[in-house]
């Protein structure tokens, strides 16, 4: 019984150390604007006066969309209450999802009016090159994906194809 308890509690600790350990792209990464890479800035011919605009419409959303997000948060763990609730009313029930919902809408919003203030600051032809230059980096990822997934033996590797 020891020696079971024993394999038992080396088992654990080694597996909960692979489920602990962070690999490149587990989405981890802490959150890079655009404007704070430098090969970004060097290509968009960002100025300092409009990095520096860049980050205080980024500081803004961000205080915008975290006060949304909690609201949101609080909303839902009220719906999860009423709808765990013994003494259940669908129209209450009804009225917090739908207000969650308002919330979650507000969020997409404010994260489309600041594409659009992003838009207005840079201009259509570096805002178009900027999003050109985020298509890129995604596709690159994307090549990553196919590669990584083959490495954990979701496919075979032949000749620079994922078959």
């Amino acid at each position: 019984m020891k020696k079971f308890a024993l394999v038992t509690f080396i088992a654990l600790f080694a597996l909960s150390g692979v489920a602990l350990a962070k690999g490149p792209g587990d989405g981890n990464q802490a959150k890079v604007k655009f404007w704070e890479r430098e090969r970004i800035v060097e290509a968009l011919s960002l100025t300092e006066e409009e990095i520096s605009q860049l980050t205080e419409m980024s500081t803004a959303h961000g205080e915008k969309v975290q006060e949304l997000r909690e609201q949101m948060r609080a909303e839902r763990n009220v719906l999860r209450e009423v709808m765990g609730s013994s003494e259940f009313s669908e129209s209450l029930a009804q009225k917090h999802f739908e207000n969650a919902e308002k919330l979650r809408t507000e969020m997409s919003r404010e994260r489309f009016q600041m594409k659009l203030a992003h838009r207005e600051l840079l201009g259509q032809e570096r805002y178009q090159e900027l999003r050109e230059m985020v298509q890129t980096v995604r596709a690159k990822r994307q090549g990553k994906r196919s590669w990584q997934e083959n490495r954990q033996g979701k496919g075979t590797w032949q000749r620079g194809e994922c078959r």
